[in-house]
């Protein structure tokens, strides 16, 4: 049985623009853990994956998928506070592809070492990337995973399950 987090659901990281006493200020994270099975889904990279990750450690998830939703800031200011993408627990981490600049590029951008002083790649870690076109199904922890293209400044996918 698949089990629901929510690491953070808040579409901005800055305090008191919005009300949000009820969900918190902790950006956009959700995973999906399978602790039968030791498997686990994160769904952005907002800073609420700081929880998520926590989470899945905690309940000795060991193989997870990472899939992103769009790169706006408040669904990927938290990769570097990810726990787990500093580990080889990440299979792959699965994005949408818009068009634009690539999320390897941004990734790359927020690892870079006047922006943050560790990175994956200091512990010889090199995620695996993989590109899907906005209407595509994919099979992601054995499960299949249908994409809809939603509308949203920049682009964005919804994932049904």
């Amino acid at each position: 049985m698949w089990e629901f987090v929510v690491g953070g659901c808040s579409g901005t990281s800055v305090p008191n623009v919005l009300d949000r006493e009820d969900f918190g200020y902790l950006t956009t994270s959700f995973g999906f853990l399978n602790e039968k099975m030791g498997l686990g889904i994160i769904i952005d990279n907002g800073n609420g994956v700081q929880a998520v990750a926590r989470k899945m450690i905690s309940s000795g998830i060991d193989l997870v998928w990472v899939l992103q939703t769009h790169f706006h800031s408040d669904h990927v200011e938290g990769v570097q506070h990810n726990a787990l993408i500093y580990t080889k627990k990440i299979q792959e981490i699965v994005v949408p592809d818009f068009g634009g600049k690539s999320f390897q590029t941004m990734l790359d951008e927020r690892f870079h070492l006047q922006a943050w002083p560790v990175s994956p790649e200091t512990f010889g870690i090199r995620h695996q990337i993989r590109h899907f076109k906005p209407g595509e199904s994919l099979n992601v922890a054995g499960l299949e995973v249908r994409t809809l293209e939603l509308v949203h400044p920049g682009g964005a996918i919804a994932y049904r399950f």
